[in-house]
């Protein structure tokens, strides 16, 4: 690809601080031709360290179409933003100057000896020939730079795990296993849509979709609870959330808690204040007529809920002016003092009755005269004592909190909001169920907030198995859940492209495009296949064992062995004219450091031919064949001098399989 600095005078930085409008704009264009936003594109195609957004790349993709014609109606103007053009060249010429300050840059090196744009790899093995013949003009030095240019390519391939084997399972699995796509639909929908052989890089696209499931993880779990049906498709792919254990869960007397705990935990996040978490709980929990038939236990928590509420707004201390949302809200110990004879006690009482007279009655007592009596006035006083300073520790914590304790602390700023409901527990019901799915559920939601997930699949499982127990029917679904959570949640962290790179790594499964050789009928390629081999070699003609690393390049023709079928292993022949070996075992433990000595096509000139067998799914490959070795190793004589023999190996190799360049494939599949 050319490279070149875009110029756009100083005009583009003033405009930069002038208001966008056509009058500016129309300046910025005329400074601009189509190939250089085409520049900007290719540089975004061929270069996996520099990246353009979504909007950078329309845009720069209607600008091409608007300089060619201002009036073409196909052009949508919505996704031109010239802002995002500007930014994207700024961008592309940093990348453009960071690339020739470098010491030495492999493409760039290419293209000064003359190669055209996009020619790299054929023009690498066009010199082949050439360099066996004689007829070869590039040095020592510069040969050797171009085959460690070419084997550093191949060490990072040989070394890291490629996006697309990792994606392609991960679709091939979540088709298959009901519980990841109840739990991870968004990314159910895009996987499935999505061709497994054109999966982009991980971008800002695939790390919204992520973060969508993964935040709503457990609302993803009771929404499918709620309203699966057992006609659907989905039924035949569950391994535990089938229709028959959904029935066990609905029929769980706690169920309800599930709910309501979801509930709490999602307003939590979202920093709703107490005061207007007690408000909605009540409107939305509590009935009247669980005064009397409080069987479940979301029932009996509707009734906690509803005093907890009735009691928390009479100790408002209204006489302050709030100078935040969490400035003390309740009244002091102190405050709440003030009232200790039996008349106001008296008063207070009464204010609370009028306000709901059938609760108090079933929380307290009926009152049969106009006054109290000590033993009550105890009572009520206890309960408030004991509420009040629940409501005291929530605001003396939260007001603790600040930017640097509080990720570490919200969680269990949460769980003494929802203990206030243990301490109102007026008819000592067992609602202990309630506190153990509610901490779990905390523990979900607060991963969300913070956006660490590592832990939510964890939680979930705990919250599955207070309703079907631990066993191990579902463990190995749960454990691929926890999988391929883990590879979301490390994407949707991953601060930049690097980044992605690293996880991919961490998690994927190694290959390139040798999907291509498994997907179709037959194919053609330029192929590398850097791996492991054992062989029986003659070298001076002694013959023994020799193995190690090998990367031999050639030719490959392969044919799928099941025809019609939409992945298939593939059987290859494979005729290779070097072997990069050496090199290549070199660069896999050092990817900074100068190679140690001059190397020239004659040392790395290996032909031979092997059949080769590619395994389904999967980019490892296996080969059985021959090679004439190469003279890049020292033997030392017996008498002491040292040589670069030649030899004949026949071998068997483990490798994977990484086509350099894609020849031709056939219509059929």
């Amino acid at each position: 690809m050319k490279r070149i600095l875009l110029s756009l005078i100083i005009a583009l930085t003033l405009q930069n601080v002038m208001a966008q409008n056509a009058y500016y704009d129309a300046l910025f264009l005329s400074q601009l031709s189509k190939e250089n936003a085409q520049l900007v594109l290719d540089a975004n195609s061929d270069y996996e360290q520099f990246n353009i957004s979504t909007l950078q790349k329309s845009s720069l993709e209607n600008l091409i179409l608007f300089l060619d014609n201002p009036f073409d109606n196909s052009i949508e103007i919505l996704k031109m933003d010239i802002s995002q053009v500007k930014k994207a060249i700024s961008d592309y010429n940093s990348f453009i100057k960071t690339i020739a300050q470098s010491e030495f840059n492999f493409d760039t090196y290419i293209h000064a000896k003359g190669f055209a744009a996009g020619a790299s790899t054929a023009a690498i093995l066009g010199l082949i020939p050439s360099a066996l013949s004689g007829d070869f003009s590039l040095s020592a030095e510069d040969q050797t730079k171009i085959l460690d240019g070419l084997t550093k390519y191949y060490a990072e391939e040989f070394k890291k795990a490629q996006l697309l084997t990792y994606m392609q399972t991960f679709e091939s699995t979540i088709g298959e296993v009901g519980e990841l796509q109840v739990l991870f639909p968004n990314t159910y929908e895009k996987l499935k849509n999505t061709n497994p052989s054109k999966f982009p890089e991980l971008g800002d696209e695939y790390k919204e979709i992520f973060s969508q499931d993964l935040k709503a993880l457990l609302d993803n779990l009771i929404n499918h609870v709620e309203n699966h049906k057992n006609t659907d498709d989905l039924e035949r792919k569950l391994k535990f959330l089938n229709s028959t254990n959904i029935a066990l869960i609905k029929s769980k007397p706690y169920y309800g808690s599930l709910k309501l705990s979801a509930d709490i935990s999602s307003k939590l996040v979202r920093n709703y204040h107490p005061v207007d978490l007690f408000n909605y709980l009540d409107f939305t929990y509590y009935k009247e007529s669980y005064l009397t038939s409080a069987n479940k236990l979301d029932e009996k928590l509707g009734l906690i809920f509803h005093g907890v509420n009735l009691f928390q707004r009479n100790l408002l201390d209204t006489t302050k002016t709030k100078s935040a949302q969490f400035s003390n809200v309740w009244l002091s110990h102190e405050e709440f003092n003030k009232i200790n004879t039996l008349s106001e006690w008296n008063y207070f009482a009464g204010l609370i009755y009028q306000q709901d007279r059938e609760f108090f009655k079933k929380v307290f007592f009926t009152p049969s005269t106009s006054s109290i009596s000590t033993s009550q006035t105890q009572s009520i006083k206890k309960t408030y004592i004991k509420l009040l300073s629940s409501l005291n520790q929530i605001q003396e914590f939260r007001n603790n909190l600040n930017e640097d304790n509080l990720n570490e602390n919200y969680v269990e700023y949460m769980k003494i909001i929802t203990n206030v409901f243990q301490n109102a527990n007026y008819n000592n019901d067992d609602i202990s169920k309630f506190f153990t799915i509610s901490n779990y559920s905390l523990q979900v939601y607060d991963n969300a907030r913070s956006k660490d997930y590592s832990n939510s699949i964890h939680y979930v499982t705990l919250i599955l198995n207070e309703f079907l127990g631990t066993n191990s029917t579902y463990l190995e679904t749960m454990q691929q859940i926890d999988q391929y959570g883990t590879f979301m949640t490390d994407v949707i962290n991953s601060e930049d492209s690097d980044e992605v790179k690293k996880v991919i790594k961490k998690h994927a499964a190694p290959p390139a495009s040798f999907i291509l050789k498994r997907e179709y009928a037959r194919t053609f390629s330029i192929t590398g296949q850097p791996g492991y081999f054992i062989s029986a070699e003659s070298l001076e003609e002694n013959w023994g064992f020799v193995s190690g690393i090998t990367l031999p390049m050639g030719f490959e023709y392969t044919w799928k062995l099941k025809k019609g079928q939409e992945n298939s292993a593939s059987l290859g022949v494979f005729a290779q004219v070097i072997d990069l070996g050496a090199m290549l075992n070199f660069r896999v433990s050092d990817s900074t450091s100068t190679l140690p000595d001059k190397v020239e096509f004659s040392q790395i000139f290996s032909p031979g031919g092997s059949l080769t067998y590619g395994f389904k799914n999967s980019p490892v490959t296996l080969g059985l064949g021959y090679q004439f070795t190469p003279e890049l190793r020292q033997v030392t004589l017996e008498n002491g001098n040292e040589t670069y023999p030649n030899g004949h190996r026949i071998f068997l190799r483990l490798a994977w399989d990484i086509p350099f360049l894609n020849i031709w494939k056939s219509k059929e599949k």
